[in-house]
């Protein structure tokens, strides 16, 4: 973390967490790199690890609407 960065954009630890949790991350540790755009946004991005484990989480939340829409469609065609 470049703290001297961070004071220049006047900018805290506790900011960095919020930026991480809004983009789905525990907090700032989970940052590998954050760019302020000059139109204020920010652009996070999580390091390997942790983008690896939300991509797996996501999947498996997919996997699993799937699997509840497929059983009730299923359901359906029976009582039909």
């Amino acid at each position: 973390m470049n703290k001297k960065a961070l004071r220049q954009e006047l900018l805290t630890k506790e900011d960095l967490d919020i930026l991480a949790h809004r983009e789905g991350m525990e907090n700032s540790d989970d940052i590998d790199k954050c760019i302020l755009d000059p139109n204020g946004s920010f652009l996070v991005d999580g390091k390997d690890e942790v983008k690896d484990g939300k991509f797996k989480k996501d999947v498996l939340d997919k996997i699993d609407k799937l699997s509840k829409q497929i059983n009730d469609l299923q359901k359906a065609v029976q009582k039909s």
